[in-house]
């Protein structure tokens, strides 16, 4: 049995019998207070309390205490309250797990949502980097930045041996990383994947590695901060976390030239880090499909997959619009438009199958009234810029999501 449960039926048994102990110290001949309190019956509140915080089986456990000691103390054993604090105790798990489905619906929107916002985070930032970089005029193009990133992604989804190693390089050319180590974790403790110069052994007792884990954030040493017998033999350490806040991997660095260190090329690397990251949990939950549909980006694979099982656990609706053009009607500047009219939520990726050109769009939280709204206005901005003609060529096709599993789902955009 699960701990929690074990947990829940130690505390619940405690709890209820405790109560009724000390209502037989209280009142001997009447421990539970049935005769002397025939309209407020205080075991009532223990069971509403139980079945309230943890749920019905807190308070059927209350319930086989509450009806063991009833046989034991009284007489004749009263079966209308026993099945009156029965029956309080199915409607109040009732609202128990109404209540705590919804909870974990808002709870699943909101981690949905910190990690779009992450992601947009994330994003921004490589933009600033790509601008920095222009202005410097540094060697290495924000173009090549993209190129090594797309071809780590395919490293992954390929499983070449030199994924981590070849990354590293990266790093050590972007930030000028002389020497250093990238962890990763395997059940619970961290393998070192990967080396740049000299490398660096993993130390859970330095006090730097022990901030990173206590803050789970990037740290990098400062002499004035600590003291001659606390000092780190690392110059920085950046743990990588998931929405969870579990760290699945490290890096340290212990070579770094003094002007490259600096939070700039911390946060850099913690960028290039998350994303390499996401992208391994990515090919492992859905790198068979990403090989199977290469028309279809591996970024809207991913947030379908989440999506469809937001639904499948919560009922959150959302829906697909796919809008398609045939290849000789195909207008560049009409999926552009629909882009531009996108919210921050949605999610669209071009592709192209056969004879015709797609634009699925995602739409989270949205259901089907909401969806043909959005669809509406869309036409009517095609027609408006574009002309009445593009406006009749663009079909659509709705595909709520959660109807089917990931890979049906992709079949069906497939054969839009």
């Amino acid at each position: 049995m699960d701990k929690k449960y074990l947990r829940i039926i130690l505390e619940s048994f405690l709890l209820s019998a405790g109560f009724i102990l000390l209502g037989y110290i209280w009142n001997t001949q009447d421990p539970l207070f049935l005769i002397t309190q025939k309209h407020i019956l205080p075991y009532a509140f223990i069971i509403a309390l139980l079945t309230l915080y943890y749920g019905l089986v807190a308070g059927i456990v209350s319930m086989l205490v509450f009806g063991l000691f009833l046989n034991f103390f009284y007489r004749d054993f009263p079966y209308g309250t026993f099945f009156w604090y029965a029956l309080l105790t199915f409607v109040l798990g009732e609202f128990h797990y109404y209540w705590q489905r919804k909870l974990n619906r808002y709870g699943e929107e909101n981690s949905f949502l910190k990690e779009k916002i992450e992601n947009l985070g994330r994003n921004f930032f490589m933009l600033k980097i790509s601008h920095d970089q222009i202005e410097k005029n540094y060697v290495l193009k924000p173009l090549s930045i993209r190129s090594v990133l797309k071809d780590i992604r395919q490293m992954i989804i390929n499983k070449d041996p030199d994924m981590f190693k070849n990354f590293l390089m990266l790093i050590s050319r972007f930030t000028n990383v002389d020497s250093g180590s990238l962890y990763i974790k395997e059940g619970d403790k961290f393998v070192e994947v990967a080396t740049v110069g000299e490398g660096a052994e993993l130390d859970m007792d330095d006090p730097l590695v022990e901030k990173a884990f206590e803050d789970k954030t990037s740290v990098y040493l400062s002499v004035s901060q600590l003291s001659d017998s606390n000092r780190s033999k690392y110059l920085s350490v950046l743990p990588v976390t998931d929405i969870d806040g579990n760290i699945n991997g490290i890096m340290l660095i212990t070579q770094m030239p003094f002007l490259s260190l600096n939070r700039d090329n911390l946060l850099s690397i913690s960028v290039f880090l998350t994303y390499l990251f996401d992208e391994i949990f990515l090919s492992k939950s859905t790198g068979s499909l990403i090989k199977k549909y290469p028309q279809i980006p591996a970024y809207f694979i991913k947030e379908l997959d989440r999506l469809i099982k937001l639904n499948k656990k919560y009922g959150i609706q959302s829906v697909i619009v796919v809008f398609y053009l045939n290849k000789e009607d195909f207008v560049e500047s009409a999926f552009e438009q629909i882009e531009r009219n996108l919210r921050g939520l949605d999610l669209s990726a071009r592709c192209s199958f056969g004879d015709k050109e797609k634009l699925p769009v995602v739409l989270p939280f949205t259901g089907d009234v909401n969806s043909v709204e959005f669809i509406n206005r869309i036409k009517f901005l095609l027609k408006e810029n574009l002309g009445e003609d593009i406006g009749k060529k663009m079909r659509h096709v709705i595909i709520p999501v959660g109807k089917f599993d990931l890979e049906e789902t992709l079949q069906k955009i497939k054969e839009v």
